[in-house]
């Protein structure tokens, strides 16, 4: 059975002998995800698991950076709509648990900066082979100033204080949901 791999929207897939490039297609905008990126990097793993053509996975960007990382504005959308944001998890849960569960190694090709979800999905891959240029950065390391309160907390590492934070809104969200507890931020 032939897999069809044009069904993917936002990548490109290329296959050469036994090697099968995906490449995150959205280059004007450094390849920041998109809506059908982000739906093609949750389901595309199990076609390649299953592929008896395919042996080895690249994975690259378009133009020159791998990934900007998330769409902000989409993002900020789904934060404002907590329905949406439901929604939205599992396929994210999808791409992690998908690559990683990937009986096929995957090579990153970063060949540009890898920002965010970007840096998340190379750090994925079993091996990167990255341009001299190339920066891995994840701004999600500033986004709460982490202040460890051992008294309210059952895990220091756990507490952090958002005050000014952007993230707040989805704090507040996972929070309600009950995947944080509120006690171990002030």
């Amino acid at each position: 059975m032939a897999y069809d791999y044009s069904q993917y929207g936002g990548i490109l897939v290329a296959q050469q002998d036994k090697v099968l490039t995906i490449t995150l297609n959205s280059p004007e905008t450094l390849n920041a995800f998109t809506g059908p990126m982000h739906t093609s990097m949750s389901r595309i793993w199990d076609d390649v698991n299953d592929d008896p053509d395919v042996h080895v996975v690249v994975l690259t960007g378009a133009g020159r950076a791998f990934s900007a990382g998330g769409n902000v504005i989409a993002m900020q959308t789904k934060i404002d709509d907590p329905v949406a944001w439901d929604a939205g998890m599992p396929e994210a849960r999808r791409i992690v648990f998908r690559m990683l569960e990937c009986d096929k190694p995957i090579i990153a090709r970063v060949n540009g900066h890898a920002v965010g979800l970007g840096a998340t999905i190379a750090l994925l891959c079993d091996i990167i082979i990255a341009a001299d240029h190339a920066k891995i950065g994840d701004p999600h390391v500033n986004a709460f100033r982490l202040r460890p309160r051992p008294e309210s907390c059952e895990a220091p590492s756990a507490a952090s204080s958002i005050r000014s934070s952007p993230l707040r809104p989805m704090l507040r969200r996972a929070i309600q949901i009950g995947t944080a507890r509120r006690r171990c931020f002030r």
